[in-house]
This record gives C-alpha cells, structure tokens and sequence, in this order.
C-alpha cells in the first residue's frame, strides 16, 4: 500500500531502511515506473536495488572491545534472537570479541528478546540484575534495548542499591543506532547514590568504519 501511495505522488527515488518485508514483484512495479531503489542496513539481492549496508559485526566487535579495554570482564548482551543477517553479524561481532580478549561466554548472560522494544530492554535488564554475579557492563544490539534497560536501572535498582547499602557500583551499557536521544539522555550520572550510569548510546561511523566516538 505504501509502495503505490509513493509511486502515486511521483517520488523521484525511494530509500527503504531497515526494512526486509519487501518482494521482488514490488521492486518490479518500481522498476517499470522509473523509480530507484536504494536500501539502506538491510540488503536485497534484486538487480533494481542498490544496498548500503552497514558494518554491524566490524562495529559490535569494536563495541564489545570497548568494555573489556576498560577493565570489564562481566560483559553481558540483550540481542534480538531472530536469524537475519543484521542481528546475526551483531551477536557475532560481540561473541568474538570476547573470544579474542579470551573472556569465556556464559550463556546466562546473553539475553535474547523477541522484539526491539523498550520492554523487551527493561526486561532483560532485570533479569541480567538478578544474577549472584551480575554483569558491569551491558551491550546492547539496538538502542530501544539499551533505553529500556537504563530505565529499569535507574527508576528500580538505583533506589534497592542505596537501601542496602551496595554502592559505588558502576555500570556500563552501549547501544546501537544513535536512536537513544528519542527515549533518554546519553549520559546520566546520579551522585547522591554514588553509581554511576554510562549511556554510550549509539556507534558513530566516519572514516573508519564501526568506529565509537
């Protein structure tokens, strides 16, 4: 429906974006119309669509990276479970750069979610907190996910940690998309419970591909 209100208003091009749900046949109808096709993230084999495409896996790998540079060896991730090739080289990336470091992988700190959803986040961030040895560090493969955990972070843990007495605790979470700004701040510290909050939301790409600013 969408693909014949756009060639009905006479587009010069069409960008899709992170969208894997179209066919061929409406490749075919734009073709025939004169209409280029460019897809942006997630990628399609058909001759009338030229890809962009991002490094995710080079990106998550430098994103894990960045943790155990700092000193965390407790590093966890909230991951969409689903086998696409985007979600599949996010895992990856992370995975090996553990491997790498020579960090063992626990299954239990890999938390799988069905859906990009600040629900889905929160969740999996509670879930994570529960362990007798929680992670320090949280990766997570987009930013509704990283929002959604930082928001059960500070709205409910912050407040359990300062009533017993567990603080100084220090936690880092990374997203992915440079979305983070729409649901929260990138960087939240709270010193009156003396934890802080690291919100590197997003992974910037500039000459070197993947690289975190």
């Amino acid at each position: 429906k969408l693909i014949d209100q756009f060639t009905g208003l006479r587009v010069d091009g069409l960008a899709v974006i992170s969208n894997k749900n179209l066919t061929g046949a409406l490749f075919d109808k734009l073709r025939a119309r004169g209409i280029p096709v460019v897809a942006v993230e997630r990628t399609y084999s058909h001759p009338h669509v030229d890809n962009l495409s991002v490094k995710d896996r080079e990106g998550c790998y430098q994103a894990a990276e960045r943790f155990l540079q700092m000193g965390h060896r407790r590093v966890a991730a909230i991951a969409a479970g689903w086998d696409e090739p985007v979600e599949a080289a996010r895992r990856e990336g992370f995975r090996q750069a553990l491997c790498d470091w020579g960090v063992p992988r626990e299954r239990q700190l890999v938390q799988t979610v069905g859906q990009y959803h600040l629900e889905e986040g929160r969740a999996a961030m509670e879930a994570l907190l529960a362990l007798d040895e929680p992670p320090t560090g949280i990766f997570c493969t987009a930013d509704t996910l990283a929002a959604g955990a930082m928001r059960y972070l500070l709205r409910r843990l912050l407040r359990r940690m300062r009533a017993d007495g567990r603080n100084q605790k220090h936690f880092l979470i990374v997203g992915w998309n440079e979305m983070a700004e729409e649901f929260c701040t990138k960087l939240i510290a709270n010193k009156a419970l003396g934890c802080y909050v690291d919100g590197y939301l997003g992974v910037e790409y500039s000459d070197s591909p993947g690289k975190i600013h």
